[in-house]
């Protein structure tokens, strides 16, 4: 299985889904196929809907109880706290938060949780460490680093840095549209897009607030050979739009023309992300016009422009960080800002890629892959990471021969992820997965009952048996979905259990199902079923 990443891969972000709603699921569902998210970094919550309904709102402390805390647990609990740079939500979470001055779900996560202090939040005085500048027309700039270089010099003084896939609620996207947003972020991955970044100028203080950075951003992109223009004119009807940056109370983005893929939009103003308000241009108006991201405050921001992205964004953005990565080296106070679209998107990063295979032609105690990356030119210029069932297990010599002692491992399923990296100050990334069985001491589980890559209907319920093979007897048997337990059993005298499961446990969309035995000893997984689930519109 061959895969490219760049920058900050599927590996170093943890994917947030909320269990109690549907478009959740089935957004999340297609995002995790989509860019290979591993099942460990898949984390479910259940919120309650007051959560995402309505002002779509919650309090600090439901903030912290019912999602910060426990995504917090399970990083931990899964051995990941070490390379996990960036949280992302999927659709389906409260977007604002109640403290005295309103945070936004970005704004909370990026400071761990806690409030900031409501004079630095109001004023836009509250200074990412990640910002690099200019906070003044030719002031002093630098061009950052990836994230994983921020949290090794940063260490607990890290940030997170968080995303939101899709808004779905009042002025939001229809499923379909959050789909296809997120389906753009991909299809733009190392394009080398042509396109052009509009900078709009007005008499609009949204816009004066900000309009000094346009002249030294657009020096920087015409020597990064990406094309910018200055303008007091909207576009109308362009054919390859890479980027809009204004600021308006009022955007008509269809009138612009074509967004490229991984194109950003966004017009600094109030009420961007106040969804329930009916005035004001919502960010989801980019968004439903063909840009892959775009970012709006969940509260009366004033004319601060700290508090949004600096138009250095595309400048980030054209040196192949990704889409996340360059709104974070571009917000100098993100408070308040929600940012929604693809994060993973890097239409500017070098393409390579990397072939990761297993040396042994059948199962045994010592095992040794080999990776290699093409083209080979960069072989002398690259690092190598392996991540075994999502866990870091680089050995001390990052090299491109793996040697693993299976002696050490359970029985059962295991995947094996190589991922290359190239030297400098942008880590692009490629990845390949192993997949391998272990037979150590004879304990087997298996799911059947549903062909593989099959399709399915969601409104039938699926029915499952869990088989049990080998001489030692589990204590239980159950399914996991990703890193969610569905459900047990405990093991009487029988080789095959039943479980049956209404879908909308699930969502619609690709997914993946696996048996797990409970011995005393240890856990034993089965190789997953990946299925379709079909929802009729």
């Amino acid at each position: 299985m061959l895969n490219a990443a760049y920058a900050l891969g599927p590996h170093e972000i943890v994917l947030l889904v909320n269990q109690n709603s549907l478009v959740s699921k089935e957004i999340a569902n297609h995002y995790i196929q989509w860019r290979k998210i591993p099942s460990q970094n898949v984390i479910s919550l259940s919120l309650p809907e007051s959560f995402f309904a309505g002002e779509v709102q919650v309090s600090p402390e439901n903030f912290r109880t019912m999602i910060f805390d426990p995504t917090l647990k399970a990083i931990k609990e899964r051995h990941l706290d070490k390379y996990i740079l960036a949280w992302i939500y999927s659709a389906d979470f409260p977007i604002r938060i109640t403290s005295p001055q309103p945070m936004s779900l970005q704004g909370i996560t990026f400071s761990k949780g806690q409030v900031v202090e409501a004079e630095q939040i109001k004023t836009g005085s509250y200074r990412s460490r990640l910002f690099c500048g200019p906070d003044k027309a030719n002031g002093p700039q630098v061009n950052g680093g990836t994230l994983d270089q921020y949290k090794n010099s940063l260490k607990e003084k890290m940030p997170i840095p968080s995303m939101m896939l899709s808004y779905v609620g009042t002025n939001g996207l229809t499923k379909k549209e959050a789909l296809t947003t997120l389906r753009s972020g991909m299809i733009a991955d190392h394009s080398f897009p042509t396109g052009t970044i509009f900078f709009i100028k007005s008499d609009d203080v949204r816009s004066t607030c900000r309009d000094w950075q346009f002249p030294g951003a657009a020096k920087e992109l015409k020597k990064l050979g990406v094309q910018a223009v200055i303008t007091t004119n909207f576009p109308v009807n362009q054919t390859s739009i890479m980027g809009v940056q204004m600021g308006n109370a009022y955007a008509f983005p269809r009138q612009a023309g074509i967004y490229l893929p991984g194109s950003m939009a966004e017009h600094l103003t109030s009420l961007g992300a106040v969804f329930h308000h009916p005035e004001q241009t919502k960010l989801t108006a980019w968004l439903q016009a063909g840009a892959t991201a775009s970012a709006g405050t969940v509260v009366e921001p004033y004319s601060v422009w700290p508090k949004f992205p600096h138009a250095r964004f595309y400048c980030h953005y054209a040196r192949g960080y990704t889409l996340l990565e360059s709104f974070y080296l571009s917000i100098r106070s993100p408070s308040q800002i929600l940012l929604v679209g693809e994060p993973l998107a890097q239409p500017w990063a070098p393409p390579f890629s990397i072939t990761f295979v297993s040396l042994d032609d059948h199962p045994k105690k010592k095992r040794t892959f080999y990776a290699q990356v093409s083209p080979s030119i960069l072989s002398s210029r690259v690092n190598y990471r392996y991540y075994l069932d999502g866990k870091d297990v680089t050995q001390p010599l990052e090299q491109e021969t793996f040697h693993l002692d299976t002696e050490v491992l359970s029985d059962g399923y295991h995947e094996l992820r190589a991922v290359a990296y190239t030297q400098g100050s942008i880590h692009y990334e490629a990845f390949s997965v192993q997949t391998f069985d272990v037979q150590n001491t004879g304990k087997r589980v298996e799911l059947i009952g549903l062909a593989p890559d099959s399709t399915i209907d969601f409104s039938n319920p699926i029915q499952l048996q869990v088989h049990v093979k080998g001489t030692q007897k589990p204590q239980f048997v159950g399914v996991m979905n990703h890193e969610r337990l569905l459900g047990k059993k405990h093991v009487q005298d029988e080789t095959s259990y039943t479980f049956e499961y209404n879908l909308d446990i699930l969502g619609a969309g690709p997914n993946r199902l696996q048996a797990i035995a409970f011995y005393e000893d240890e856990e034993v997984r089965g190789k997953p079923l990946y299925f379709e689930i079909k929802q009729t519109e």
